[in-house]
């Protein structure tokens, strides 16, 4: 988990560095809520937890999607793509 914390802070701090779209700063700080989720719950094994652990792949899996698909959708297909992320 330290490992995914880590390098996923030294993801966003890169992508703020270079000014990337705000949409890479998004995946990787999702991907930073994942680990410390992950890390509370394998800390503490109780049930808040483990939502704290799963509720947050749940939220950057839609993140990772929005940010891989609105590269070249057109603006049609881009609220197809909201209504779809929104649904899952």
């Amino acid at each position: 988990n330290s490992a995914i914390i880590g390098l996923s802070w030294y993801g966003y701090t890169q992508s703020v560095r270079y000014h990337l779209p705000f949409r890479f700063q998004l995946c990787y700080l999702s991907l930073l809520v994942v680990g410390v989720g992950s890390f509370l719950f394998h800390l503490t094994l109780l049930y808040p937890a483990q939502m704290m652990d799963e509720l947050p792949m749940v939220w950057a899996t839609s993140v990772f999607l929005y940010c891989v698909a609105t590269k070249d959708f057109r603006t049609q297909r881009r609220l197809l793509l909201t209504v779809l992320v929104a649904s899952y």
